[in-house]
């Protein structure tokens, strides 16, 4: 006699103990439970009980008549997109038309779960990060079309005014202020740009030398800032940056690490703690004397808190001074310290609850002379 071995794959057996037990074991355990309960008994059809069994078995599938069960796939929630409020000064926006002109609907951008870097049209990953550090609570865009001109109002809300004048010194076009609107304005021929409290807004044309676009432009910025309620003022921390050799219109505000790295060369810049800082701002010089040459002084004011700012200086000399394996002992104890990065010198100085860094100078003397202005 030939013995043939018997080879059963084990998923099909389960498949049919499964509907063994389906069939004949589960239909009396469902009666026993059901007549203790006085209530009449639901048995598993034939049918179910095979779209179980096949579910066991890869590439199985129940229809949609079949009952769920719970070896029953279960399909993943669709994410559903937010649905974001316009801003009063959004429906503003929306509501302005001018002759000749065909209003486009907006664009809207508000911070939500997930989301909370800024998704602008024409944006790069660098600046949606930094107006994510400055406080971008909401986003608007308004296009104006005549044939293939387009005229758009950007309208940028922002927590505070702080974030408002960040966003318009970095971003604003032009550098002439023709007509003085909101709390600092500048233009060029196709733009606008402005900050009035805690909205900074951007006119501009896709067409050059169009005098039908600059007038609309001008009609835009005129309306909007008329229906902007507050008024703001310059960051408090201008005023405290050393006046001589400043060059206007250099000004960069920073409330962060991506923001401090975008305006300021300095190596290690992570290292500083911009979490507790108050505010922090970059601006270039134009050294005459002894030598002529442009340099950038970068400061961070904790605010009062000495010891905050303190730790901060602590951090960025260990760590700069571990990437040239240097002992910082001797540094640490002095408020004051240079280094040399290739064919430049920069120093950082500590004073009270601020931090004062100079980078880019040729000559060593060129950041003494700067720092001398500070007390």
């Amino acid at each position: 006699m030939i013995l043939v071995p018997l080879v059963v794959r084990p998923i099909l057996c389960l498949a049919c103990s499964t509907a063994l037990f389906s069939t004949q074991l589960l239909p009396a355990a469902v009666a026993q439970v059901s007549a203790n309960n006085n209530v009449a008994p639901v048995v598993p059809s034939v049918s179910t009980a095979a779209a179980a069994a096949e579910s066991l078995v890869p590439g199985a599938s129940v229809s949609s008549g079949t009952p769920v069960t719970p070896n029953t796939p279960i399909a993943p929630a669709i994410p559903v997109a937010p649905i974001f409020q316009p801003t009063s000064l959004g429906s503003f926006a929306n509501r302005l038309s001018f002759e000749g002109w065909n209003g486009v609907p907006n664009y809207l951008w508000q911070p939500s779960v997930g989301a909370l870097v800024p998704q602008l049209p024409e944006s790069d990953g660098l600046k949606a990060a930094i107006l994510q550090e400055y406080g971008l609570k909401s986003f608007t865009r308004k296009s104006f079309q005549r044939g293939q001109r387009y005229i758009h109002l950007d309208i940028y809300e922002f927590a505070n005014n702080d974030g408002a004048f960040a966003a318009y010194s970095f971003l604003r076009r032009g550098a002439t202020t023709v007509v003085l609107r909101g709390d600092a304005t500048s233009e060029d021929d196709d733009s606008i740009s402005f900050v009035q409290g805690k909205t900074f807004i951007s006119i501009y044309g896709t067409s050059g030398d169009d005098d039908e676009s600059k007038d609309v432009i001008r009609s835009v910025a005129t309306k909007i800032a008329k229906a902007i309620a507050e008024a703001g003022a310059p960051p408090y921390i201008l005023s405290t940056m050393p006046q001589l050799e400043f060059l206007r219109g250099s000004e960069k505000i920073v409330m962060g690490p991506v923001s401090a790295r975008r305006f300021c060369p300095a190596p290690y810049l992570n290292a500083l703690d911009f979490k507790q800082a108050r505010l922090a701002c970059v601006a270039d010089y134009q050294m005459r004397e002894p030598v002529k040459e442009r340099i950038k002084l970068l400061l961070v004011d904790y605010g009062g808190n000495a010891k905050a700012a303190a730790a901060s200086y602590q951090s960025y000399i260990s760590a700069l001074c571990q990437s040239r394996d240097e002992n910082p002992d001797l540094r640490l104890a002095q408020d004051s310290n240079q280094f040399r990065s290739g064919a430049t010198f920069f120093e950082i100085q500590l004073h009270g609850s601020r931090i004062f860094m100079v980078t880019g100078a040729r000559k060593k003397f060129s950041a003494e002379l700067l720092l001398r202005q500070i007390r």
